[in-house]
């Protein structure tokens, strides 16, 4: 099993690189892309995997051909999923079997958020932190990783600071893409 997280920029070679690692569990000898490619090939053909690609932004067709021709070359079975919240992606990678994953509750937002943050507070604390934590639960707008991330940091934070982070412009953004979907290419 490998996990690679790729976000922005699509850079092959680090893609390769990691893959290459996860695999053989020591570090990668390859210096120039020619070489990395030959080591890739080599760590993947006929081993069977499950490769995870999470949080691909790229529609460049021809970066993900790259990799695609390499991962090609697995064991029958091997499994390459790759997560997005770019419909254009879905489709250049050919979304074979795609999963929408739907936002989650207010609530279910509320109680993730509570759990991450609030998890290694008394029950006191948590009642304190109620109010605040379910309007910032509320502007995570259903989705997990907001909440995750958010959590995450707000855990060795005081109340003062989540009345900062609810009040904080960082909720201005524009833009930002609501769907998260999960393709299975095999």
């Amino acid at each position: 099993m490998i996990w690679v997280c790729v976000s922005d920029p699509f850079d092959v070679p680090r893609i390769a690189k990691e893959v290459i690692e996860q695999l053989t569990k020591k570090p990668s000898t390859a210096t120039g892309l020619e070489s990395l490619m030959k080591e890739f090939r080599e760590s993947i053909t006929d081993k069977k995997f499950l490769l995870v690609l999470d949080d691909v932004w790229t529609t460049d067709y021809s970066k993900w051909l790259l990799l695609e021709q390499v991962l090609k070359l697995g064991k029958i079975g091997s499994s390459v999923v790759v997560t997005t919240r770019n419909e254009k992606v879905a489709k250049m990678v050919g979304d074979t079997n795609k999963i929408c994953v739907n936002k989650l509750t207010e609530e279910d937002c509320w109680l993730f958020l509570r759990e991450i943050a609030l998890s290694n507070r008394t029950e006191q604390v948590r009642e304190d932190f109620d109010s605040i934590g379910r309007k910032i639960a509320r502007k995570c707008n259903g989705l997990p990783l907001a909440v995750k991330t958010l959590g995450s940091f707000l855990r060795v934070k005081d109340i003062e600071d989540w009345h900062d982070m609810f009040t904080s412009e960082v909720w201005e953004l524009k833009n930002v893409r609501q769907n998260i979907s999960y393709i299975i290419l095999e």
